[in-house]
Order: C-alpha cells, then sequence, then structure tokens
C-alpha cells in the first residue's frame, strides 16, 4: 500500500482490493482537503468519504446499467458527484428486529460517530414510511449524504404484520462490539490510527446488506402485495437502493442519453417536490430529479442509479 496516497484510498484499497476499489477511485469527486489528507490517522471525514466510495462501487457491481452509465459517460471524461445513497430499514411498534436495532438505529450508530447528523425529516405517508436525510457536519456539500427510509409495519394489516414479523424478526446484528467502541473513538478525538480504521471498515461495510434468513416466496409475495419497499428489504436487506450522480445540467445530459441507442428508455425526468426528495422503487434504471427552486443551468441536478 502506498503510504503517500490519501488515507481514504488506503481504507477503499485495504479493504476491497485493488481492482474493485479502482472502479469507483477513477470516477468520483472527492473534496480537495481529503485528497490532502495522508499519514497513518484517519478522520471521521476520510472513514466517512472512504464508506462512501466502497457502497458506491458495490452498487455499480449489482446494477449493470449503472456501470455502464459510469463507463459511457464518466469514466476518462471526469468525475461523477456523488450525491447521496438511499437505503431501507424495517420498524416495529415495539421491540427490536431480531438482534438488529430496528429502522434507523442500526444505521445511525454507524453515521453519527463518523461525524453525521439527522438534517431533515420527510413524512411518506403513500408509502407508510418516513425518511431521514444525515448530511456529514464537516463537509456537508462534499461528502455524500444517506437518506434512510423506515417502513412502518403497524401500519399494515394482520396478514402483512405476520409475514414480517417471520423475515425481518429473527435479523442478524453484523456489527461487533469491538467495531462500536472503535468508532465511539472517532467521536472522542480527532483522529484513530490508519490500522484501526482499516480493522473494522469491513465490519462496517457487511451493516449495509441483508441480515435476515432467504425470504419465502409466500411471505414474499404477501409483502410485496401491499409495499413493494418492504418485499425490496426482504431480498435486499439494508443495501442502497439507489444512489445519485450530481450534474450540471441534467435536460442536456437526457437529451444525451436519449439520442444514445439503448438509453432513452431507461431514463424519465420529474422536478424533486416541495420535501427535496422523490421516492420509489423501479429497476436498474436512471432517474433525473431537480432540485427545488432551481433552474436548467447553476444548479445542482442529479441522476439516480437504482437497484431492484
Amino acid at each position: 500500500m502506498n503510504v503517500d496516497e490519501p488515507t481514504y484510498v488506503r481504507l477503499v484499497r485495504g479493504t476491497i482490493g485493488d481492482e474493485e476499489a479502482a472502479s469507483a477511485l477513477d470516477v468520483l469527486s472527492v473534496v480537495s482537503s481529503l485528497r490532502a489528507e495522508t499519514g497513518d490517522h484517519v478522520s471521521r471525514a476520510a472513514f466517512a468519504m472512504a464508506l462512501n466510495i466502497i457502497l458506491f462501487a458495490r452498487l455499480l457491481q449489482r446494477v449493470p446499467s449503472g456501470a455502464a452509465y459510469i463507463d459511457r459517460y464518466v469514466r476518462g471524461t471526469g468525475a461523477a458527484q456523488f450525491d447521496h445513497g438511499a437505503l431501507r430499514m424495517i420498524k416495529f411498534a415495539n421491540g427490536p428486529t431480531g438482534a438488529l436495532p430496528q429502522g434507523k438505529e442500526a444505521i445511525a450508530r454507524i453515521l453519527e460517530p463518523i461525524g453525521y447528523h439527522e438534517a431533515g425529516v420527510y413524512p411518506l405517508p403513500k408509502l407508510r414510511m418516513t425518511g431521514r436525510a444525515y448530511t456529514h457536519i464537516d463537509h456537508p456539500a462534499s461528502i455524500p449524504q444517506f437518506f434512510v427510509s423506515e417502513l412502518h409495519v403497524e401500519e399494515f394489516d394482520e396478514l402483512f404484520q405476520a409475514a414480517a414479523r417471520r423475515v425481518f424478526g429473527c435479523s442478524r446484528d453484523p456489527v461487533t462490539p469491538d467495531t462500536i467502541k472503535t468508532l465511539a473513538r472517532f467521536a472522542e478525538e480527532e483522529t484513530i490510527p490508519l490500522v484501526d480504521a482499516l480493522s473494522i471498515l469491513p465490519n462496517v461495510v457487511e451493516a449495509f446488506g441483508r441480515h435476515h434468513d432467504a425470504v419465502s416466496l409466500e411471505d414474499y409475495e404477501m409483502l410485496l402485495s401491499q409495499s413493494p419497499e418492504a418485499a425490496w428489504i426482504a431480498t435486499e436487506g439494508n443495501a442502497f437502493n439507489h444512489a445519485t450522480d450530481r450534474v450540471a445540467d441534467v435536460e442536456a445530459l437526457s437529451v444525451r442519453l436519449r439520442a444514445d441507442q439503448g438509453w432513452g428508455r431507461n431514463l424519465r425526468e420529474w422536478p424533486r417536490p416541495a420535501d427535496g426528495f422523490t421516492c420509489g422503487s423501479r429497476g436498474a434504471d436512471f432517474h433525473s430529479a431537480r432540485r427545488r427552486g432551481g433552474s436548467a443551468r447553476g444548479s445542482r441536478f442529479l441522476l439516480r442509479i437504482y437497484i431492484s
């Protein structure tokens, strides 16, 4: 491992290897202060950026059209601005989901020690969910955000609730006590040794996965009949369901994609609603979304990479 490389790069390479790391390191924009951070200690911001890069790389593995977009429109021509990743959680009215802390708590216990705070709450009544935006305190505009959605099981009927209990009620907790203790040191110290950060990062990444047994077809169909989001969680767990590329001119990119054979049918456009987020579960698609109050040029725009 090159000791002169930025610490976030060393974390990514040391966790997933050079080949997989290159799929994301070569195409993601990173703020200059993190590119300048080297040495044998790691800041919470560098750790957060490394985690996001790994999760982005894993999403590209799971979404062939996402990898194709990066290869065709980003790699070698510029850098993608990773705006946020989104994940879904299960929340029962009473009690945890097995050994796994329920709802946002399973992820907040990881995000908060590395510098994230809850920046907004977004009721999603049609989905019977609540979304929460987590923004990094040190670099709110440069380090990717997390959008964590909790599905409220008690708002569905008894058959759905019973299926949800069977599927999610015995979830395992992948995060070890040693990982929690080491993460807490980011809140107590400005940095932690690189060797300690490397020792826990694989376990932190493991938290963004499925932690229950394979769902039966019967239970899957019951969940799907009332909530595609619950059915998605049943098969994919707490992995990213989408990531976003922030682009300067989404209309121009839309025209380019539509003109390119095979891409126009995968593109949809809509303005972002007043709450600042659009939500949904579609196939391995790209969705463009305009931020509230923006115009076609000079504002922040998003191209969303979904998995189903």
